[in-house]
């Protein structure tokens, strides 16, 4: 089933995209509007499952919001979504985009699903872990795909990217029904969203696709490290900073034990 703009498809539209993806200002990174076909996109929209039906809850000091990446418990069309999302076909025309080979989408929870929050939800800004934790595989793309239909400006919830020291905000997307996000994962790809100030039935709706190649010897392991932009409460960067020692610690501690495993079960 083709689900892709057939537009994208084209030798004219991947050198385009290709020198907007590698000129992007910080890190690599394009947005794409129209992404899915109008009709399959609608399905998708029809059938996101409601923040209530959503598995996981994250609550902390760095972000709140919903994910669910048991694709048993979503519409067959999340299912279609992903597996043309995995596929060689798209892995092929990601590879051409973003000049990296041999990318794949690992079959569990730090591959695909879905994301969700409502009013009050937010992700403070943060570069992704480099490591699948129980695969010897190097996080390297994320894509990200928006189902949200008439977004407001005043309900904020924009993605943002960030320079390396977290200084200037280099890019700022609104969560638009049927764009895309494509951006490489380094260590200074900063990102987050602001806080969501939105209606009580609007929930800010997104589909991930997560993409890896295997380790080489030169990356090292890190989780998620949250850095915080200008303007935030002095308290909070405490607090913050205090977490990601000790999470820092429990998680490298893990490692060197040999228990990736628990790990992945402590996250799943």
């Amino acid at each position: 089933m083709e689900i892709l703009n057939p537009e994208l498809h084209t030798n004219e539209y991947l050198e385009k995209g290709k020198n907007r993806f590698d000129n992007a200002p910080s890190f690599r990174h394009i947005c794409i509007d129209n992404f899915l076909l109008p009709a399959f996109a609608d399905e998708l929209f029809q059938h996101f499952p409601s923040i209530h039906e959503m598995k996981k809850r994250y609550h902390g000091i760095n972000e709140k919001k919903s994910e669910e990446s048991d694709f048993s418990r979503l519409h067959s069309s999340f299912c279609t979504l992903r597996a043309n999302l995995s596929s060689k076909p798209f892995i092929s025309w990601l590879g051409k985009l973003t000049g990296i080979d041999n990318l794949t989408v690992p079959a569990d929870f730090r591959g695909a699903g879905v994301y969700q929050g409502g009013n009050g939800s937010f992700l403070d800004t943060h570069i992704d872990f480099s490591i699948h934790p129980t695969l010897n595989l190097q996080r390297r793309i994320n894509v990200l795909l928006f189902f949200n239909k008439n977004w407001q400006e005043n309900w904020g919830g924009y993605l943002e990217f960030w320079n390396e020291t977290v200084t200037e905000c280099v890019g700022r997307f609104s969560p638009i029904f049927n764009r895309c996000v494509i951006f490489e994962c380094s260590d200074i790809s900063y990102h987050g969203y602001d806080r969501i100030t939105a209606p009580k039935d609007v929930f800010r709706k997104s589909f991930y696709l997560y993409c890896y190649t295997p380790v080489t010897d030169h990356i090292k392991y890190h989780d998620t490290v949250f850095k915080l932009k200008p303007g935030v409460n002095p308290a909070k960067k405490i607090k913050t900073a205090f977490k990601e020692k000790i999470k820092r610690s429990v998680k490298n501690s893990l490692r060197q034990l040999g228990l990736q495993k628990l790990l992945d079960n402590l996250e799943k």
